[in-house]
């Protein structure tokens, strides 16, 4: 019996995502949502700040990596460095 139950209360959450009124308002939110970003010209600002500053984001990648590796493997390479010749 709580096996039947459990089954029903899948099926129920499932029943949601496969209504036509979930995938009418669905497609109105996309279309509301594309229709704000052509109105106020996104892309166009966007395209522009990242020609701008993409040297400087790169950099910045860059330079997070190589603090995360310093981090990761900063103790084998103090030990490295100050390991006394045998």
């Amino acid at each position: 019996i709580k096996e039947e139950k459990k089954a029903e209360k899948r099926k129920k959450k499932g029943k949601i995502f496969k209504s036509v009124y979930f995938k009418v308002s669905l497609a109105a939110f996309v279309l509301l949502i594309m229709g704000i970003v052509i109105y106020l010209y996104f892309f166009e600002q966007a395209r522009e700040f990242f020609t701008l500053y993409f040297y400087y984001i790169v950099a910045g990648i860059i330079i997070l990596i190589l603090l995360i590796l310093l981090m990761k493997f900063y103790k084998p390479i103090a030990d490295f460095l100050t390991e006394e010749e045998r």
